[in-house]
């Protein structure tokens, strides 16, 4: 069995789209790392005009969206958020929604045919003020299994965060295996080591970090902010909102109501798996997608 410090040896940050796509049964697609503007990184898939932007949830990274955006096969962005993948941290190390989202507004600018925004978690949350800022360009919101008021009861959290904010460095990646599959992410040892390689770094020293900037701080860093100035902004996004839930997810049936008395006109669509469910139904969330934007 490989490890994942075997793994590092020869790995790029694109040798796992083979198998991906292998596993999905579509062809590897055109990518590239970009830069986004605006002190953000990403990925470009396809070479025409992209039509849509991923943005990933707290303490994940551009590549969590690979199935979803091989799975769609349509020029889209993938974005690493402030703070994490290859972005830039943050000087005041804040990365609540409202406080990143002026930094995607601004990169987004820079691609005006981009008419669709797709945000999980944190992602969604600070795509919806963006998607707010952009409204002659951005004419559809999608947020998967996030609301503004899911905080108020949150589901399903406490194992994720009590991993995010973890020991800020490591002997090697099959420790950060071992802790995460002591916290009940994931399934398998397999099934971690492209997460875990994806989303770390080997320092000078040997030790190995996290990423994003999130390991580093506590919880409040990118959850401190109050639900009603996210209601406002999606209130007035683009004229049409789909919200895809997990079943496992963090939303229950009270979170669903509420988003629905703020926008009785949205889209809702379940789907089997956990709050990840670009990594449990990456194609499920793919056609829930195209069924939307047509």
């Amino acid at each position: 069995m490989m490890t994942a410090g075997e793994a590092s040896d020869d790995l790029t940050e694109f040798s796992f789209l083979e198998a991906d796509a292998d596993r999905l049964g579509v062809s590897v697609r055109d990518v590239e790392r970009v830069d986004l503007g605006a002190g953000l990184s990403g990925l470009r898939w396809l070479t025409g005009p992209p039509l849509l932007a991923l943005a990933h949830g707290a303490g994940l990274h551009a590549h969590s969206w690979d199935s979803v955006a091989l799975s769609l096969g349509a020029p889209s962005l993938s974005i690493d958020l402030p703070g994490h993948g290859q972005s830039a941290w943050r000087d005041d190390a804040r990365y609540s929604p409202l406080e990143i989202a002026p930094t995607l507004t601004d990169a987004l600018r820079e691609w005006p045919t981009v008419s669709t925004l797709v945000g999980h978690s944190l992602g969604g949350l600070a795509l919806i003020p963006a998607a707010a800022a952009l409204s002659d360009a951005v004419t559809r919101l999608v947020l998967v299994d996030v609301t503004p008021g899911f905080a108020k009861r949150e589901r399903n959290t406490d194992a994720i965060n009590a991993f995010i904010s973890g020991p800020e460095s490591y002997a090697s990646r099959d420790e950060v295996i071992d802790r995460a599959l002591a916290h009940g992410i994931g399934r398998r040892r397999e099934d971690l080591i492209r997460g875990i390689f994806l989303n770390t770094r080997v320092r000078p020293d040997g030790r190995v970090e996290f990423r994003h900037h999130l390991s580093r701080l506590d919880a409040s860093a990118h959850r401190g902010y109050d639900p009603e100035t996210l209601w406002a902004p999606l209130d007035d996004a683009p004229k049409k909102v789909l919200l895809i839930r997990a079943t496992a997810g963090v939303l229950d049936d009270e979170h669903v109501a509420e988003f629905r008395e703020h926008r009785p006109d949205a889209t809702v669509v379940e789907l089997r798996g956990s709050h990840n469910l670009y990594r449990d139904d990456p194609r499920g969330v793919a056609e829930a997608i195209a069924r939307f934007i047509g």
